[in-house]
C-alpha cells in the first residue's frame, strides 16, 4: 500500500519541482496564488458566470458576518428560512444543507432571488442533473461517484 502512494514521488515533475530543493516556501506560495488568481479569473470572464453573478467584479472578503438558520430537518421549514435570509437579511450567498428533500425545496428560493447557494452536503442525484440550477452548486462529488470510487475496495 505504501509503493502505490509514493508513486506520485517518482514523476518527472516532482522531481524537478518538490523533491529536488528547488521548492522553496515563497515559490510554493507563489504558485498557489498564481493557480488561485488564474481560477477567479476563469470564473469572472465566461459570460454564465457574470450572469449568474449579475456583476463582472469580485466578491471582496473581509470580516463575514454569518446568519445561521435551523431548517429543523423540513422542507417547509426550510424553505421559509430560505425566503428569510433572502428578503429579511439579504445575504449574498449562502452555504449549507445536509437533507437533499431540503435543499431541493430550497433551490427554487435562490435562483429566484438569484443567489449562489453551494450545498454542503446533500447527495441527491437530481440537484446536479435533472433538476440543476446556475445559482446551486456543491463543491464535492455526489452519490454515484462516491459509489464507483469506492466500489473496488467494498469487493
Amino acid at each position: 500500500m505504501a509503493e502505490r502512494d509514493e508513486r506520485w514521488q517518482h514523476e518527472p515533475w516532482t522531481k524537478d519541482l518538490w523533491w529536488s530543493g528547488k521548492t522553496t516556501r515563497r515559490r510554493f506560495l507563489g504558485l498557489s496564488a498564481s493557480a488561485a488568481g488564474a481560477l477567479g479569473a476563469t470564473m469572472l470572464v465566461p459570460a454564465p458566470w457574470r450572469e449568474a453573478f449579475g456583476q463582472a467584479k469580485p466578491y471582496k472578503m473581509g470580516p463575514i458576518e454569518a446568519i445561521v438558520q435551523d431548517y429543523e430537518s423540513k422542507p417547509d421549514v426550510g424553505r421559509r428560512r430560505a425566503e428569510k435570509l433572502m428578503v429579511e437579511d439579504k445575504v449574498d450567498v449562502v452555504e449549507g444543507g445536509y437533507l437533499s428533500n431540503v435543499c431541493l425545496a430550497c433551490m427554487p428560493v435562490y435562483e429566484e432571488h438569484k443567489t449562489v447557494f453551494m450545498i454542503g452536503v446533500c447527495l441527491d442525484t437530481t440537484i446536479t442533473t435533472t433538476k440543476c440550477s446556475r445559482y446551486v452548486f456543491r463543491p464535492f462529488d455526489y452519490a454515484p461517484a462516491q459509489a464507483v470510487a469506492a466500489a473496488p475496495y467494498l469487493v
